[in-house]
């Protein structure tokens, strides 16, 4: 008797495929809507000051399989932590990089005293509803 002749016995009332993978999905995104990364603040090179980090492209992976409410433009809400400053605000998905970019506001920078090519440490954490 061969291991590929022996298999388990699969119950009259097993879930197909795709009920597991949300069973699962859902598990993952219950423990996993929270992240923390260091990434370099940059300024957008165009006429406004707008300045950003952009998310390491693991994270932005996570972020784009565990959320499905997206918003204008592709955006997804989240409350960042950046230093002792807490904001809410919206990450954007990248076309060039594949990423999500995070706007860091004037006020966020000054209170930090970060800019422009500073590495920063930041918490990401999802709000709208999974």
């Amino acid at each position: 008797m061969s291991w590929k002749s022996i298999s388990p016995p699969v119950p009259h009332n097993h879930p197909p495929a795709p009920y597991f993978f949300e069973i699962t999905k859902k598990l993952q995104l219950e423990t996993m809507t929270s992240f923390t990364l260091t990434a370099q603040l940059w300024k957008y090179s165009g006429e406004s000051a707008w300045h950003f980090i952009t998310l390491p492209l693991d994270v932005s992976a996570r972020i784009k399989f565990l959320q499905t409410a997206r918003r204008g433009f592709g955006s997804v809400r989240v409350l960042a932590t950046v230093g002792a400053s807490q904001f809410e605000t919206s990450v954007f998905p990248d076309a060039k990089s594949g990423c999500y970019l995070l706007p860091v506001k004037t006020s966020i920078r000054k209170a930090e005293k970060i800019g422009h090519g500073d590495e920063v440490v930041c918490l990401i954490e999802l709000r709208d509803k999974l």
